[in-house]
C-alpha cells in the first residue's frame, strides 16, 4: 500500500471498506491498523501519510468484515472487525468479527 519510499502505490478508486494494515515506520516499530471506518485503499494511504507516524512501508493484510483487530495483554483485552462501506439502503453492514484463519502474535524478546 505504502511503498519504503513513503510513496502510496494504490489508484484511486470509489469502492470503500474497512482495512487492515501492517506497517512500520522509521525507527523499526511495526504498527498494526485497523480501520473501521471505511475508505479507499488510495484515501486511506494519503490519511496514514499525514499522520506524525513516519510510515515508510505499509501492507495491506485484508479488507472488510474480514479485517480485524485483537489485542490482550496484562489485562486489556481489544475486539475490532471491520465492515463493508454501506448496504443497499446506505446503512452500514456489521456482521461482528469472522473466525481468525491467521494470527500475526507478538512476544517480548528477553533480555
Amino acid at each position: 500500500m505504502i511503498s519504503c519510499n513513503q510513496e502510496n502505490v494504490w489508484s484511486k478508486q470509489d469502492k470503500r471498506w474497512s482495512l487492515a494494515v501492517l506497517g512500520v515506520d522509521k525507527e523499526g516499530s511495526v504498527l498494526f491498523i485497523l480501520s473501521e471506518t471505511p475508505y479507499s485503499g488510495y484515501d486511506f494511504n494519503n490519511v496514514l501519510l499525514s499522520l506524525p507516524l513516519s510510515i515508510f512501508n505499509g501492507t495491506y493484510l485484508e479488507g472488510g468484515p474480514e479485517a480485524s483487530l485483537y489485542f490482550s495483554a496484562a489485562g486489556m483485552e481489544l475486539e475490532k472487525a471491520g465492515i463493508y462501506g454501506t448496504g443497499l439502503n446506505g446503512s452500514v453492514v456489521r456482521s461482528g468479527a469472522y473466525p481468525i484463519p491467521n494470527v500475526i502474535g507478538i512476544t517480548r524478546k528477553p533480555h
